[in-house]
């Protein structure tokens, strides 16, 4: 089954049988539309889908986790026809513009992972030190000197051990 991009909402489908689609049997709350004049076939599912039909679609809708129309009321529902090379051209427009759609989406998403990966990119940098000069690059630029971490602990270490050791051999 050829699944065109259903735009009637989450739990509820309108889809198109291709000619290639092979037969198969439709289930509780599944309508099937048999066409004499297969012109009609692709205008139809591009109507079916249309905001117009969908939103007089949704307040005949029945049920609750999955609604559905009754058969009554899907019958009673028109179709506006116009004459056939306007249809195919309906047809032609409405595709081209979903196909131009699709590519908008598959573009958005290509730029959200290079957006992601930027991200990481950037943090990356930022916690390795790579985004602002380090404290030693400053001292440099400023001409003063730069004590690293590790001489200042050792520095410290000795200085109390200095103390220490006075602390130790003076008398209370």
């Amino acid at each position: 089954m050829a699944l065109n991009r259903p735009l009637l909402g989450d739990n509820l489908k309108i889809a198109f049988l291709s000619d290639e689609d092979e037969p198969a049997i439709l289930y509780q709350r599944v309508g099937r539309f048999d066409f004499y004049c297969t012109d009609l076939k692709k205008y139809i599912y591009t109507f079916l889908n249309s905001p117009l039909f969908i939103e007089e679609l949704r307040t005949d809708l029945r049920g609750v986790d999955q609604p559905f129309i009754t058969k009554p009321n899907l019958l009673s529902k028109k179709i506006s026809l116009p004459p056939l090379p306007e249809q195919h051209e309906i047809v032609r427009r409405v595709d081209a513009l979903l196909a131009l759609a699709d590519q908008i989406e598959a573009k958005v998403a290509a730029a959200k992972e290079r957006t992601e990966a930027l991200r990481q990119s950037i943090l990356a940098q930022a916690f390795s030190g790579q985004l602002v000069p380090t404290e030693a690059e400053l001292a440099r630029r400023e001409g003063r000197e730069y004590e690293p971490a590790a001489v200042l602990l050792e520095r410290i270490t000795a200085e109390q051990n200095h103390l220490s050791g006075r602390r130790a051999s003076s008398p209370m």
